[in-house]
């Protein structure tokens, strides 16, 4: 049968960013559910020219409000337009167009929520400049220091250049911060560079800082050198609704002048993995595991690292940890397995391979004693449900 109604739209978004690419995704969703003949005009650059505007034949326009020059273009165009924002309340719909927009506020309660239940009681944010580019990254750092304030504990906010080469006054902040702190970063982005600075200053992450960041970046996640904890925007959400809204417009109907799409999901890895220990031996044993455990080693790598003999770090490990190094060893091999198979869909050799398993056969007997599942029934059994990955004890 074939559809009855044909309509043609044009999306003004930015694909560079990963919050637009995700948007994408959720259009393409809402474009699939329909029976409608949809024809997508993907202008990629968003440089119309005004004279492009003016002549514009489509039905509809989805736009990124997060774009300075558009809103002066989009006032030549006379068809729908839904707005699609990273900001609850973008600085360019002077149009006043109705828009979809994430719930920053929430965003950052997520995130401030996971490292407060680590039983943190210092905790920082590392934004963007002050510019109306970056009014979302401002709405996040509010949120933050609302948060904060409401539950009276020290805090600190910090924001430079997005020049990652200018790294000195980010270094001087995260030298002075009291320890252990966490901070809640704007981006996944501005977490990978804090990473990266800690490295650099040989701070341990996350046992002196604990990171999170917000976007869950494929790419920020693929460049990390620790795994980065991270909220997850309802991008695809997103889409969808403004697709959907853009569809009612259309078709004439009334649609609200704002609807704001809250995050749902947060993603606990490495980075924010704090675990409040006392014992400063036992705090670089700790980040020996989590940066080497998938590489193969050993309890006799370990104690090497440390300088120490077993008997005089194993007990002390064990009354802070709650486990031995074996164990916790162990169990860090476990959760790179876990993640992968419920994140990914690569092979399970190459899962056994990158949780440092010496084969296939040996992951599969680890499987069945601890799950009472094969890899492939873990996997299985774990996105069909869409859990994040597995914590081990």
């Amino acid at each position: 049968m074939m559809c009855a109604e044909k309509l043609s739209i044009t999306l003004l978004l930015n694909t560079n960013k990963i919050f637009d690419r995700n948007m994408i995704t959720g259009i393409a969703q809402y474009i699939n559910t329909s029976n409608i003949n949809w024809t997508i005009c993907l202008e990629e650059e968003m440089n119309f020219s005004n004279e492009h505007l003016r002549d514009f034949a489509g039905d509809g326009i989805i736009a990124s409000f997060d774009t300075t020059e558009l809103e002066q273009k989009l006032q030549y165009v006379d068809v729908p337009i839904i707005g699609v924002s990273g900001s609850i309340a973008p600085q360019n719909n002077h149009l006043s167009l109705p828009y979809v927009a994430t719930d920053n506020f929430a965003i950052v309660e997520l995130a401030y929520q996971h490292l407060k239940a680590k039983g943190l009681q210092s905790f920082a944010f590392y934004g963007l400049p002050q510019q109306s580019e970056f009014c979302w990254s401002l709405e996040r750092e509010q949120a933050f220091n609302a948060l904060v304030k409401k539950d009276n504990y020290q805090h600190s906010i910090h924001r430079d250049s997005v020049n990652v080469h200018q790294t000195s006054a980010l270094h001087h902040w995260l030298n002075n911060l009291p320890k252990p702190v966490g901070i809640v970063c704007a981006t996944d982005a501005r977490a990978r560079q804090v990473i990266n600075a800690c490295e650099q200053l040989a701070i341990l992450v996350p046992q002196h800082i604990s990171v999170i960041g917000i976007d869950n970046d494929d790419i920020s996640q693929s460049l990390s050198k620790i795994a980065l904890s991270s909220v997850q925007h309802e991008c695809k959400t997103m889409g969808f609704k403004a697709t959907q809204l853009l569809h009612k417009l259309i078709k004439g109907r009334k649609v609200p002048p704002q609807t704001v799409i809250s995050p749902t999901t947060i993603h606990p890895r490495q980075s924010s993995d704090y675990l409040s220990l006392h014992d400063p031996e036992v705090m670089q044993a700790m980040h020996f595991i989590q940066n080497n455990a998938t590489r193969g080693i050993k309890v006799d790598q370990v104690l090497y690292h440390l300088g120490v003999s077993r008997s005089t770090i194993e007990p002390r490990f064990i009354e802070e940890v709650g486990h031995t190094i074996h164990t916790e060893i162990h169990n860090r091999k476990v959760e790179k397995a876990c993640s992968h198979l419920a994140q990914t869909s690569i092979t399970l050799k190459e899962v056994a391979a990158i949780a440092g398993y010496p084969s296939l056969q040996y992951m599969y007997s680890i499987f069945k004693k601890r799950f009472n599942l094969t890899p492939k029934q873990y996997r299985q059994h774990k996105q069909s449900i869409n859990e994040p990955e597995c914590e081990t004890t």
